[in-house]
């Protein structure tokens, strides 16, 4: 999707990217990533590998190419 804005959208702001157990506050965050779910669909695809896409997206973010938001929405916004 990140390569797909960057050919319509000046500006690209991307929210909840966060690959960690616990939020910065320490409180516990659920991913279905890592749930123990079952699906009637079998795939030879592997789960995201979020610690890596989160490294990228904030590799990203510090070149300037997108805005990498981690905390609390805004109320303003």
């Amino acid at each position: 999707m990140y390569t797909l804005a960057t050919r319509f959208c000046d500006e690209i702001h991307l929210y909840g990217f966060w690959p960690f157990p616990q939020d910065q506050d320490g409180n516990p965050v659920k991913y279905h990533y890592y749930d123990s779910l079952t699906y009637e669909y079998t795939s030879q695809s592997s789960p995201h590998t979020m610690p890596l896409e989160f490294k990228t997206l904030s590799s990203l973010h510090q070149q300037g190419a997108l805005k990498l938001h981690i905390g609390e929405c805004d109320a303003r916004l």
